[in-house]
């Protein structure tokens, strides 16, 4: 699926990626305002069905059919060493510094420097969240990942960075950025001719594919 959707500009109509609808909006704001982060593990690698009681639906974008509770994974856990690998990233990521109440992991490409990063944001109300901040975003475009709700969006149209918020419960939703920068040896630094944003939807497919439902 990567290379479909990385070649084609319409990169949200391949494989398991479905757009919805695209919109265009006023760059207003660069943030998504902090939330509560999700609670440490003991180190394994299980993800539940959400227990958290039933909420309704939002109406701005389709239902989470499948819930799946991300608070007992670690953010590094998201993506696995062979997901990272098939992704071109280094199989292992680094936690980085939290952002907020954030902790993003970190997956490098060293011949490319372009990098992916995967937080969860949990506790508050989903993908609702980058809803809520729609306006504060230049492209934000609604699609479904493995039958996920899902919103591609960028704060300046046609840059080398773009973020896709994946929602796996009402109350839970993990992000992925994409960097597509390729720094040069004089320090130069221009964009791939990759779409980030199609970059950043192959890595939540591998997060999604991988995530393990309780079924």
């Amino acid at each position: 699926m990567g290379d479909e959707m990385a070649g084609s500009g319409k990169w949200w109509a391949s494989g398991a990626v479905v757009l919805v609808t695209g919109t265009v909006v006023a760059y207003l704001a660069v943030a998504l305002p902090s939330g509560e982060a999700g609670q440490p593990h003991p180190g394994g690698t299980g993800a539940a069905v959400s227990s958290e009681p039933e909420e309704p639906p939002d109406p701005r974008y389709p239902p989470v059919e499948n819930p799946i509770d991300m608070r007992a994974l670690e953010p590094c856990d998201l993506l696995p060493p062979d997901a990272a690998e098939e992704l071109g990233l280094d199989p292992e990521g680094e936690l980085e510094r939290p952002t907020g109440p954030f902790e993003p992991c970190l997956w490098r490409n060293r011949v490319t420097v372009s990098d992916a990063a995967v937080y969860r944001d949990i506790g508050r109300n989903g993908l609702g969240a980058v809803y809520d901040r729609r306006d504060a975003y230049a492209v934000f475009t609604p699609i479904t990942i493995e039958g996920y709700p899902a919103v591609a969006a960028q704060h300046v149209e046609q840059s080398k960075n773009c973020q896709v918020f994946v929602g796996t419960a009402h109350d839970q939703q993990f992000v992925v950025q994409s960097d597509n920068a390729l720094y040069l040896e004089d320090g130069v630094t221009r964009a791939e001719e990759s779409d980030p944003c199609a970059r950043a939807a192959d890595v939540a497919r591998a997060v999604l594919v991988r995530l393990p439902t309780g079924d």
